[in-house]
């Protein structure tokens, strides 16, 4: 439903610089609010969801001994070794990285 929403706004906010002119504004203000637009749409739908959705218990705590950083560390370790296991995948990954367009 995001994509169908971001779509139709994308396809209304192209109508509306094709067709400034014929509105009575300048392509130019057009430009401008397509992302005002798109802002107001996202954030419209957000506050939604922010209002829907309950706050729910962590499905685990966090070990008092660790801090947020060590866990990210150690996910990553974790990450690394399930991968050595994983030759497609880490074949994937490389591949994919290969393509990045900040390559050094």
């Amino acid at each position: 439903m995001g994509y169908l929403g971001g779509g139709l706004l994308l396809a209304a906010n192209l109508l509306l610089v094709s067709f400034s002119q014929r509105l009575g504004i300048s392509r130019t203000l057009a430009v401008r609010i397509s992302p005002l637009s798109a802002g107001a749409w996202w954030g419209a739908f957000a506050a939604i969801t922010f209002l829907r959705l309950r706050t729910r218990a962590p499905a685990r705590s966090r070990p008092a001994d660790l801090s947020y950083v060590a866990i990210g560390v150690s996910e990553l370790r974790g990450l690394w070794a399930a991968l050595r296991e994983l030759p497609h995948t880490r074949r994937f990954l490389v591949a994919w990285r290969s393509t990045m367009p900040f390559r050094r």
